[in-house]
């Protein structure tokens, strides 16, 4: 006769056994991954692939979306990584700081003014706080030479306006702040037709990816636009009408002059010996094109590596328009959080 205790006994054990499996099973059936990897092949990959393959290079640019709290935690976490293989010889720069602000930099580090002053005085973006905050202050804590790239915003600025002549009416202390002058622009360069065509309403270049794309033009069941469509087209209209009103009709040379500075002090921190990592927004390095594109002029024999960033609805494939941005390209989903900007 079969006995009930035994019986129970092994259902026990069968249980305690599967508990593993089973909450496994739970935890990934409701599975949301944050972000995804791609590498220049569109094949997914990991963090630690794209780490490994930073050690290697000379510079390593990271192309961040500006507004992206995944973007600012995995550039703290490659900082991190690089330092940890490279330690003083590491070098870090970004386009988040300007070239006239490079002395209060230097003069926190050096701990000779306050964090309070540093804070007060250095023309920080509106979501330093939270997202650059951490990579200065891990650059700080660690000793690394942090290098203000950045050409000052008035210059580009009037740049937009007037184009790039307006820049031989500087003196030469607010000419040591820009790239060398004249500066070549390509404008055969992808990154700056998609910017000249997003100007002139054309499109968005790569940024408005296909899954967006569908996202204004279906209507929903009410026969409207979604709700995601009707933001990003009032964002797109907000920006044209910006650029009218503050007529920015040489917008591309404003673009290359902020790559061929950002490019000038890169090179110009770059010691032998020294790896390099830059942050900047993804369009200033997408295609190995805008600040890349200056670094091969002056010294093509660097070992550049390229990480970009983009948005999809999907993260299970990568889409048509991001296959190329980069030697990684990091994908994240299209309604994620943003940060303050």
């Amino acid at each position: 006769m079969f006995n009930d205790k035994h019986f129970l006994n092994f259902i026990k054990k069968i249980t305690i056994k599967m508990l593993p499996i089973l909450f496994l099973l739970g935890v990934f059936s409701g599975y949301m991954p944050s972000y995804m990897i791609y590498n220049s092949k569109a094949q997914k990959t990991d963090f630690d692939d794209l780490v490994e393959q930073a050690k290697k290079a000379d510079l390593v640019f990271f192309g961040e979306e500006h507004n992206n709290p995944i973007d600012h935690w995995l550039e703290l976490r490659l900082l991190k990584a690089l330092y940890k293989a490279h330690k003083e010889n590491l070098v870090m720069g970004a386009e988040m700081f300007e070239a006239d602000g490079q002395l209060l930099i230097d003069e926190y580090f050096n701990n000779q003014i306050s964090k309070k002053s540093f804070e007060a005085e250095e023309r920080l973006w509106k979501n330093y706080k939270t997202d650059y905050k951490p990579l200065l202050e891990f650059a700080k804590e660690k000793k690394l030479k942090l290098v203000a790239t950045d050409i000052p915003r008035r210059y580009a600025a009037t740049v937009a306006r007037k184009g790039l002549k307006y820049l031989d009416s500087l003196d030469a202390q607010s000419k040591s702040y820009i790239a060398d002058l004249p500066v070549e622009v390509n404008k055969n360069l992808k990154v700056y037709k998609e910017l000249q065509e997003m100007m002139s309403g054309m499109g968005g270049g790569h940024k408005m990816t296909e899954s967006k794309k569908k996202k204004e033009i279906q209507p929903s069941s009410q026969s409207d636009t979604t709700k995601a469509g009707k933001e990003k087209k009032a964002e797109m209209n907000e920006m044209k009408k910006m650029m009218k009103s503050h007529n920015l009709s040489h917008i591309v040379e404003a673009q290359a002059i902020k790559d061929a500075t950002m490019a000038k002090f890169i090179l110009k921190n770059m010691k032998p010996g020294n790896k390099f990592i830059h942050f900047n927004g993804s369009k200033h390095s997408d295609y190995h094109e805008g600040i890349v594109w200056y670094i091969k002029q002056a010294r093509p024999d660097l070992k550049i590596l390229v990480i970009s960033s983009n948005e999809q609805s999907s993260l299970d494939s990568l889409e048509t328009e991001n296959k190329d941005l980069g030697d990684f390209i990091i994908i994240t989903p299209d309604d994620m959080t943003k940060t303050n900007r």
